[in-house]
């Protein structure tokens, strides 16, 4: 069956606003990422102190029946709702993995499936494909994570 999905662009806004001192610094910075014919959101309830990690995602070149092909990725979306908790995601490639801290309500989005991270405190030289994202929270309390791909 032929598919009836047209390539559309996705077009991500980020905007900043803040008046300091009476000196205006807002700024809006839009990318468009061409081509998308597939769009995965899902919200994740990540559960209360978390001793392991959550998987919210797999990436694979092989195109397993559970993971997104990591050759289209175009943009991944990580947004912790929760009001009041901080969770750590993690992203994986290549043996290697890097973390940050999504504070409440915060979002980290990536506009490049290549990802990296150091054994060390050191610089990163080279980046992989995306393979793993891993949420893991610390409060005492339930929170839920939405994660947003898309992909040509």
């Amino acid at each position: 069956m032929a598919t009836t999905i047209t390539p559309a662009t996705l077009t991500v806004a980020i905007a900043e606003n803040l008046t300091l001192g009476g000196v205006v610094y807002d700024n809006t910075t839009n990318k468009s990422i061409t081509g998308i014919t597939h769009i995965a959101k899902r919200i994740f309830e990540i559960p209360s102190n978390s001793s392991g990690f959550t998987t919210i995602a797999t990436a694979s070149t092989a195109g397993a029946d559970t993971a997104f092909d990591s050759d289209n990725i175009k943009y991944v979306k990580i947004t912790n709702l929760d009001g009041a908790n901080a969770v750590i995601v993690t992203l994986s490639a290549a043996s290697k993995s890097g973390a940050i801290e999504v504070p409440s309500l915060g979002s980290v989005c990536l506009f490049s499936k290549s990802v990296g991270g150091a054994a060390s405190k050191a610089g990163i030289s080279s980046v992989a494909a995306l393979e793993t994202i891993f949420v893991r929270n610390t409060s005492g309390a339930a929170v839920d994570v939405e994660l947003t791909i898309a992909l040509t």
